[in-house]
């Protein structure tokens, strides 16, 4: 008995290696297609890209109803925890009376980074336990 490998079509019943295999060619999609394929970008220039990005982001802004349900949140969480806060971002933690929506927007992506930072802190200690 042969021990080879037959490389012929199995299906076939065939004991005969006489077929040979041939690329198989996609078509239905252009990201199988060669990697040699010349690549063609249509791209922006960074001149008129950020024009066109600030005028995008002027035209953004959040919902009324989202900013009064921030600040409703804020004003809702424990003393302690926004003292804590406050202190993590660097400001004066006796300011946790004010508002969410008095601090700057700087302010508040500090206070919303050392919120981040307090969070991943505390998911690691209940890990632990």
């Amino acid at each position: 008995m042969d021990d080879s490998i037959d490389m012929g079509d199995r299906d076939a019943g065939d004991d005969d290696a006489s077929e040979v295999a041939r690329p198989v060619i996609n078509l239905w999609h252009e990201s199988f297609a060669p990697a040699c394929a010349p690549v063609t970008l249509d791209c922006t220039p960074p001149s008129k890209a950020h024009v066109l990005l600030a005028e995008i982001k002027k035209t953004i802004k959040a919902e009324p109803q989202q900013r009064g349900m921030k600040a409703s949140a804020w004003a809702v969480t424990p003393r302690g925890a926004r003292r804590t806060v406050l202190s993590a971002a660097g400001l004066n933690p006796d300011e946790w009376e004010r508002p969410i929506d008095s601090f700057s927007d700087s302010e508040r992506a500090a206070l919303s980074a050392a919120a981040r930072a307090a969070v991943r802190v505390y998911e690691r200690v209940c890990n632990a336990i």
